[in-house]
């Protein structure tokens, strides 16, 4: 006899967007991370793994992996968290939707462009950063119980034109206003 509750769906979104980052795939995949979601009240994942292998992972939590699609908005509006690599493009769209977003920094990048933009932000209370993914453990649980509140990214007109402005300068582009 089924009670009629219904237990609200909490969604953990990762997404490495169109790059190989299968060390953060793996360790969102790792039972000591998917026990700390257990515990979290996590009960679905949703990978997005590029061009990375496909995620194997056994986890009593519901997963679901893909390698695109056309697009990550109902995945990212359907999110409580979103774990991403620190492409521009992946964080402004999880910022823009004013999700909880935490990024890792893919170390195997030549030139690492991603560390600046992400502690730039990271300053500013916009996101939470994981410096590698071996860290993912550790720094969630402190992430998530710390930092959540302050990553409320409310879009204040001043903070956007914050970021726009970073991210000019990162990428050496003039300011448009």
């Amino acid at each position: 006899m089924s009670s009629g509750v219904k237990v609200e769906e909490k969604l953990l979104f990762v997404t490495v967007g169109t790059t190989q980052f299968d060390v953060l795939v793996d360790a969102v995949c790792h039972k000591d991370f998917v026990r700390q979601l257990e515990s979290d009240g996590f009960t679905k994942i949703v990978i997005q793994y590029g061009r990375g292998k496909a995620p194997s992972c056994a986890s009593r939590i519901p997963m679901e992996s893909f390698d695109f699609a056309a697009s990550l908005n109902e995945y990212m509006l359907s999110a409580d968290v979103i774990l991403c690599h620190a492409g521009a493009g992946s964080i402004m769209e999880a910022l823009s939707m004013q999700k909880h977003t935490i990024v890792v920094i893919n170390n195997d990048l030549m030139d690492n462009h991603q560390l600046e933009l992400a502690h730039a932000l990271e300053r500013r209370h916009h996101i939470g950063v994981i410096s590698h993914p071996s860290l993912l453990p550790k720094r969630w649980g402190q992430l998530s119980t710390q930092s959540m509140e302050l990553l409320t990214n409310s879009s204040k007109p001043n903070e956007e034109n914050d970021f726009i402005k970073l991210l000019h300068n990162h990428m050496g582009l003039p300011h448009a206003f």
